[in-house]
This record gives structure tokens, sequence and C-alpha cells, in this order.
């Protein structure tokens, strides 16, 4: 009788085993079933995220950043790898920051960009990539400057392009940005001469060098003086000797500006930075195209470059 209910114990000792030991196998399949699943959904997240950042970066290319910032946003959403692509997507925004309120494009004002992509920007200062941040500290430069010309006094603009320069001597848009808010009207501002030296460390860095151009032109054209309209003629005599193009709308309104604005002044205010042959070089380069016998102010410049 003994022996029998030892043999039954150890039958049950036995099916209980086995038990455990399928339990765990299929506890075991079970598991490895949703780590399969957890790494499968985890692709497919983050192959949808691919997908939404590569949309939102066709939509800015063609100037839709309000759609591209909707999209950028569901990719970081899915995949917050994506985090530094919504960054340059921001920067990207400031930089060609346009109003319409309407269509594509539903903001009404820059504070509407500025407040999107604000804390995107402000969480990214924290990186220890010096020279990324940098380049972050001065977009945020940059959104000050367009809540200030939007009427906001109180923003802070040049403390912003200081300290990306503190993190990066050499960067591009620090410079150019700051030497822009330099010559921009409305508040204390600084020297042509400051400026200048921003500007050629930008043009010196080899970065962005359409961007630059097209940020220094602006400036001086915002500042409208003469000795500045002679700075716009230098600017374009070394885009002419570097092989640099420019379209023609933007070549007659900078023939319009000086040659006509500024007849009296822009040859004196010229000759103190180029000479006569680069001058008329300059001045051949700009009026390509144009019938100068149509327009009065076009051939008296013309028969002051052959009777100074």
């Amino acid at each position: 009788m003994a022996d029998e209910k030892t043999a039954k114990a150890g039958m049950g000792t036995k099916a209980l085993k086995i038990i455990g030991v399928i339990t765990a196998v299929i506890s075991l399949i079970l598991g490895v079933r949703q780590i399969v699943n957890m790494v499968s959904e985890n692709a497919a997240r983050k192959s949808k995220a691919a997908e939404l950042k590569a949309e939102a970066q066709q939509l800015a290319a063609s100037g839709l950043y309000s759609k591209a910032w909707d999209t950028m946003t569901q990719a970081v959403e899915l995949n917050s790898d994506e985090r530094e692509a919504h960054v340059d997507l921001a920067m990207e925004w400031l930089r060609n920051a346009r109003i319409s309120g309407t269509g594509s494009q539903p903001e009404k004002s820059f504070s509407d960009i500025v407040n999107k992509v604000s804390p995107v920007l402000h969480r990214a200062i924290d990186t220890t990539r010096r020279e990324y941040a940098a380049t972050v500290r001065a977009h945020i430069g940059w959104a000050g400057y367009l809540l200030f010309k939007e009427g906001d006094r109180s923003v802070k603009v040049e403390e912003h392009f200081r300290e990306a320069l503190r993190l990066d001597s050499a960067n591009v848009y620090a410079h150019v940005m700051y030497g822009f808010w330099l010559l921009y009207p409305g508040h204390s501002g600084g020297t042509l001469e400051e400026a200048n030296a921003h500007f050629t460390d930008a043009v010196n860095s080899g970065n962005q060098k359409q961007y630059v151009r097209h940020l220094m032109l602006a400036a001086y054209q915002n500042k409208r003086q003469p000795d500045c309209q002679a700075q716009i003629i230098r600017i374009v005599n070394d885009m002419r000797l570097n092989g640099e193009t420019m379209e023609r709308a933007d070549r007659e309104r900078i023939v319009a500006d000086a040659y006509f604005l500024y007849r009296n002044e822009i040859f004196d205010e010229v000759g103190r930075i180029l000479s006569s042959d680069e001058h008329f070089a300059t001045f051949t380069y700009l009026t390509d195209g144009v019938d100068l016998t149509a327009r009065p102010y076009l051939k008296e410049a013309l028969a002051r470059f052959k009777n100074p």
C-alpha cells in the first residue's frame, strides 16, 4: 500500500513537472511572440515616421511650411529620433517666413510661426554639440527679429546672436543674422563697419553662400542710405568676379535704387570702395539685357562713366 502511494505521488510530481515545463514553454513562446510583435510594431512606426519626414521635407521644399510642420510633428510623435529633423525644419521655416493667412499657410502673423517653432528650438539648445547649439541659438535670435519687425519691442534679439557666437565664433548664421540685425531700422543698432565685419566672416565661412548674399543685400536695402547702396554695388562686384548669378529682377531693382534714387551720391560713394573700372564692369553686369536708351537715368549714368 505504501509503495502504491509512493508511486502515485511520484507520478503526480512528474505530471506537475511536465505541466510546469509546458507552461514555461508556452510562456516563452508567448513572450517571444510579444517581443517579435513589439519589434515589428516599432519597425513599422519608424518606417512610417521616415515616410512622414520625407513628405514634410518635400512640402517644405515647395514652400508649404505649415503643412510640412504638421507632418513632421506626426513623424516625431511616432519616432523621437526624428527630433533633429523637426529642429531643422523649424529653422528653415524661420529663414523663409512668409505671411499669407490663406490657403496652405494659415499663419496670419510672424508670431503665429514663432509660437509654433520656439518650443522645439528652445529644447534643442541644451545639446552638447556647440556648433549645432550655436545655429539653433542664432535662429532663436532671428525669431526675435521677426517679432520685433511685427512691433514687439520687448523681445530679446542681440543677446541670442552674441551667445551663438560665444558657442561658435565662426557660425555663419550667427554672423549674417547679427549683421542684418545691426542695420535693421527701429532700434539702437550698430555701425556699418560692425555689420560689414560680421558679413565678411559669414562670406569667409564658405557656407550657405546664397543665403548670406540674400541677407546682406536685404540688410543694405533696408537702410536706404547712399553708403549702403554703395555696399550693394560692392557685393554685386564680388558676385560678378566669383561667377555668382543674380536674377534679372533683382539686378533691375538694384539699378533703379542706385542710379535713380541715389544718382547724385552713388558715384562718389562707390568711388570710395571700388575703382572706376570695377564700378563700370559691375554697372554693365547689372544692366545686361536692359535698354539703356529707354531709361534716361541710365543714359545719364552711362555718360557719367564716359565723362567722369
